[in-house]
């Protein structure tokens, strides 16, 4: 659960967006209004000092001859067109002349330092800053030649002009600066609402999925029509939810599995078990000797279905822990079949059953396999065979060699399977009804071990029935190792 103080991806992306972009408006307002102050103060600096230099062509003459009363007359009329102030200094700095009586006006403005500074030929361009006025005032030497850098300084002329107009129209532009940062940021702010909503949003799905893994609740996130970073990261997440929800199935079905494996191998011990403890006790008592040996067969039959039983378990359990490997070697299939035909002999003479092999290798048939675990598949699916035939009947072998690989199928006439039950042959501990079998039993995974054992070899099973006319089994494996 969210707590208080946690603030939503929405809402940090939002925030973060925000502010960037206020700091950046705030920064591009001050630099921009710097400029068009700079740009503006410029302009009339370079105005002023045109002026002034038609000024000083016009008071020249005046000043060189010293004719203080013609300067000042000169300075009003100037004065008075150009809302300018002027003043004429001599070449000991006093103030000789201006458009103004108050000499102390200039002095109080300009310092002694600079006064000397434009006396030896050079130029001083201030602004002079006050509570109720904002001049721009320049001072230029007045030479005894105009236009010669080199000739001596004579005095000085200052001009001081107002720069109202020009804040005036700076305000204007900031106004102008400001409407429009106003109308950008209103336009920023639903950018970034949409911009962040669209970030915010699979990332909030992402995280309430994820809670919902973690409750066991797999579902997978449609992914965004545009390709950017997150949509990546909702494939990634959807490939991850994929593989853990698979991984959990995978382990729920391994866990029912085993359960169901250590159940059935308890009831399929149980009996024989329970049989074997029952005529044991029986035999402690006097018995005839007729019954004693029926006992013994009996018991003979539970011990060798018990040690099917535990083989069978043993041989799942190696291929379930990966301890299962194969020993491959070249081997005469038909070879390897007369011999697993020879080890059964004694339960086909018990029920007087014949083993027909249909050899249709012209040239050998040798195929590279283990040879332990083939003869493991071709016992399973003879003894398969004769249980489900009744006495008296025979079982059909038919090897055949092709190109890349070797079939065999193994052909009874019993009683056949359902065709719903067909599927579920390879399947643990799956058995018929007991009335379809002989009185043999089976464990249920003599075709599971035929399975596990023929794919092992990159090989395929299958088996085709039809009830009262028989089964037909049919592997087929590589002859040349992979």
């Amino acid at each position: 659960m969210k707590s208080s103080g946690q603030r939503s991806v929405f809402t940090r992306l939002m925030g973060m967006q925000l502010v960037s972009v206020a700091i950046s408006l705030v920064i591009l307002g001050i630099l921009f209004g710097y400029l068009v102050q700079e740009y503006f103060s410029g302009v009339r600096e370079w105005e002023l000092l045109e002026q002034g230099n038609r000024t000083l062509r016009a008071v020249h003459e005046s000043i060189i001859d010293y004719d203080w009363p013609r300067v000042r007359e000169q300075f009003y009329t100037l004065a008075e067109s150009s809302d300018i102030t002027l003043w004429a200094m001599d070449s000991y700095g006093q103030v000789t002349a201006g458009s103004l009586l108050e000499a102390e006006d200039l002095t109080l403005t300009l310092e002694p330092a600079e006064i000397s500074h434009v006396l030896a030929g050079n130029r001083i361009v201030k602004k002079v800053m006050g509570p109720q006025y904002q001049n721009l005032l320049v001072v230029m030497p007045v030479r005894e030649e105009l236009g010669d850098p080199e000739s001596q300084v004579v005095g000085a002329l200052a001009m001081r002009a107002p720069l109202g107009d020009v804040w005036g129209t700076l305000n204007q532009v900031l106004r102008l600066i400001l409407i429009s940062a106003a109308g950008a940021g209103a336009a920023v702010i639903v950018m970034s609402y949409t911009m962040a909503r669209g970030f915010a949003r699979p990332l909030e799905r992402l995280k309430t999925a994820a809670i919902d893994i973690a409750h066991g609740r797999f579902r997978q996130l449609d992914v965004p029509d545009h390709s950017n970073e997150v949509d990546h990261l909702v494939s990634a997440f959807n490939y991850a939810s994929q593989q853990i929800e698979r991984a959990s199935k995978e382990r729920e079905r391994l866990d029912r599995l085993r359960k169901e494996f250590l159940s059935a191998v308890s009831h399929e011990l149980r009996g024989p078990l329970t049989s074997l403890k029952g005529f044991l006790e029986l035999m402690e008592q006097p018995l005839p000797e007729e019954s004693k040996e029926r006992y013994r067969q009996i018991m003979m039959e539970d011990t060798s279905y018990l040690e099917r039983l535990v083989e069978d378990v043993l041989e799942l359990s190696k291929m379930e822990t990966g301890s299962f490997s194969l020993k491959r070697e070249w081997v005469n299939i038909n070879e390897l079949l007369q011999k697993s035909m020879e080890r059964l002999q004694p339960m086909l003479e018990d029920n007087d059953m014949r083993v027909d092999i249909e050899n249709g290798c012209t040239e050998g048939c040798l195929a590279y396999v283990d040879s332990q675990r083939m003869h493991q598949v071709f016992i399973n699916l003879l003894r398969n065979a004769v249980q489900h035939s009744p006495d008296g009947g025979r079982v059909d072998i038919r090897l055949a060699s092709h190109n890349e690989h070797v079939q065999v199928d193994v052909q009874d006439y019993g009683s056949g399977i359902p065709e719903e039950a067909l599927p579920h042959i390879w399947e643990r501990f799956f058995k018929l009804d007991q009335a379809r079998t002989r009185t043999h039993r089976g464990s249920g995974l003599g075709l599971a071990v035929v399975r596990e054992i023929v794919e092992a070899h990159e090989g395929a099973v299958s088996a085709d029935s039809k009830e009262g006319k028989g089964t037909c089994f049919h592997i087929q494996f590589p002859k040349h190792p992979a």
